[in-house]
């Protein structure tokens, strides 16, 4: 039994090395020839280079990251490239508007404590990227 184990083994471990040698060599005559088609035709290559603007960050007018206010709404204002689609997200607000000038008002709720204020923008223009930018503001209640 131990005799027939070790055969079968052995021959699978044989198949194996000599099914790997096979598809490696084709697959290494492949690329090369591949690579050589390249290299013989040259490609047509135009004058027109793409335009890519200039990466535009949100800027964030008001408020400032880190800052605390003493109501449960603030004023997000912010700007971001023209013909956007804008979603803001916080703990307890979400809000997703199309913007067609570059500055942005909107009205957010904060939680009591900690408000993770997260601003996402998705151009129109494919030549811009996606955007995302992330502030923090803290909702503390007024002591009377």
């Amino acid at each position: 039994m131990k005799k027939e184990k070790l055969f079968a083994a052995l021959f699978g471990a044989i198949v194996g090395l000599i099914l790997a040698v096979i598809v490696l060599s084709r697959t290494d005559s492949k690329v090369s020839l591949s690579l050589k088609e390249e290299v013989k035709s040259p490609a047509k290559r135009s004058n027109i280079s793409p335009t890519v603007s200039p990466i535009k960050g949100i800027k964030v007018l008001s408020p400032l990251d880190n800052s605390i206010v003493r109501e449960n709404r603030v004023k997000l204002v912010f700007e971001v490239p023209k013909d956007s689609l804008v979603v803001v997200a916080s703990p307890v607000f979400e809000k997703a508007v199309f913007t067609k000038e570059e500055k942005v008002e909107i009205e957010v709720e904060l939680s009591l404590g900690e408000n993770r204020i997260k601003i996402y923008s998705y151009p129109t223009d494919p030549t811009l990227v996606n955007l995302e930018r992330e502030i923090v503001v803290y909702y503390l209640e007024r002591k009377v």
